[in-house]
């Protein structure tokens, strides 16, 4: 026998769809088109990451050069091996080398002939060697063992593509008292020579006592000068009229106080 089950009216249907809307937006009052949004947003940061890690036809990272250094007879010398299928542009603002440590000085970086590319520009392919002088600026006990070389280039694929510049720190040993000092190295006084190195102090103290004299000369010469350009100034026709006023205000200021006595 076939049960029947008695069917709301559609008004009340459509009252109960309502509230459950309204119990939903109450319970969740940032439902909606909000919603969506956040569950969206890390989607869209992953396939962010995603786009980012794929290869479209830009060569990706390059690999890196092999870089070695080595000081030869004064000159420091960097070397560079260049992987198959890339080279290095001759640019001194990215191919280049310094000293990161305090007590050295490389000098200007000289660069190899390299052949000329399809953009008129020399490159370096297989392995290239940049050199220059290192000079020493202090004394070799004070200088560090221990000389830090960054080294920089940038790498171009076959295509002509020239990815980012980068750089590398090399730490090499070596031995200050190899190394030429800056500016040439200063003689250590003898026994023989320490009387005239005392010379100059008594030079010295001997002309202090003239530079004394002549700064008290030169202080009383500008006292002279400021009282002659106080009189000259006292004398001339435009400040004569302000003396006699002022000499009317004292015979004037006499007269008063005598009145002031008699009275």
């Amino acid at each position: 026998m076939p049960i029947s089950i008695p069917m709301p009216p559609r008004r009340e249907l459509l009252l109960s769809g309502i509230v459950s809307i309204r119990e939903r937006r109450r319970h969740f009052p940032t439902g909606g088109a909000r919603m969506p949004m956040r569950m969206l947003l890390p989607l869209v940061l992953i396939a962010t990451a995603e786009l980012l890690a794929l290869d479209f036809g830009l060569g990706g990272p390059p690999p890196a050069p092999q870089v070695s250094a080595a000081v030869r007879d004064g000159r420091i010398e960097v070397t560079y091996r260049v992987p198959a299928g890339y080279h290095m542009v001759r640019q001194e603002e990215f191919l280049t080398f310094a000293s990161n440590t305090a007590g050295y000085r490389v000098g200007q970086v000289e660069y190899p002939a390299g052949k000329r590319g399809a953009s008129g520009e020399e490159e370096y392919v297989g392995e290239v060697t940049l050199a220059a002088p290192l000079e020493r600026t202090v004394p070799p006990e004070k200088a560090s063992k221990t000389l830090a070389i960054k080294a920089q280039w940038q790498m171009c694929d076959e295509e002509g593509t020239c990815f980012v510049p980068a750089e590398v720190t090399l730490q090499i040993a070596v031995d200050p008292a190899a190394i030429p000092e800056a500016g040439g190295a200063k003689a250590e006084p003898t026994a023989g020579t320490a009387p005239s190195a005392r010379t100059p102090g008594v030079s010295a103290e001997r002309a202090a006592s003239p530079a004394r004299s002549g700064a008290a000369a030169s202080f009383w010469l500008m006292l002279v000068f400021a009282l002659a350009g106080g009189a000259i100034l006292n004398l001339m026709p435009c400040v004569l009229p302000v003396l006699s006023i002022k000499a009317l205000g004292l015979v004037r200021d006499a007269s008063e106080r005598g009145r002031i006595l008699k009275g």
